[in-house]
């Protein structure tokens, strides 16, 4: 299966920021580092 990337477009804050690769890393069955979806 090919891997899609996924990126994020400018103007959201820090906190914002953290918030949502909070909520991708949360979201995302990965057993290591590596199996995480690449921002």
């Amino acid at each position: 299966m090919k891997e899609g990337i996924i990126g994020i477009l400018g103007g959201m804050g820090p906190e914002a920021t953290l918030d949502l690769f909070q909520k991708i890393i949360k979201n995302t069955k990965a057993v290591r580092d590596q199996d995480h979806l690449r921002v």
